[in-house]
């Protein structure tokens, strides 16, 4: 299967280490999801965002074939906190 930048994709999150949710997409293929792509908000460890077994979907950002690896997002699914504040808050007045 071909992914796409931007792609939406199903998975199941087949393992989780200090750094990364491993998750296993359509046709076996593999993808992290770094602790900066799980969420906007601070993620002490990635089983605070999901456990093994556990569908999910998740945005493909990119293939790295030097390193063979899949990088995916679950983070893209949010709003931006930060932006919106930005958006509606800076220059207003207190």
């Amino acid at each position: 299967m071909e992914f796409k930048s931007g792609q939406v994709c199903r998975g199941v999150v087949s393992r989780i280490d200090d750094a990364s949710l491993t998750v296993t997409l359509e046709g076996g293929v593999c993808g992290r999801v770094s602790v900066a792509n799980l969420s906007w908000r601070k993620v002490d460890h990635p089983s605070q965002v999901g456990s093994v077994g556990e569908e999910v979907s998740v945005v493909f950002l990119s293939f790295d074939p030097d390193r063979n690896n899949i990088s995916l997002s679950m983070k893209d699914f949010t709003a931006d906190r930060f932006i919106e504040f930005a958006r509606t808050q800076l220059g207003a007045r207190c």
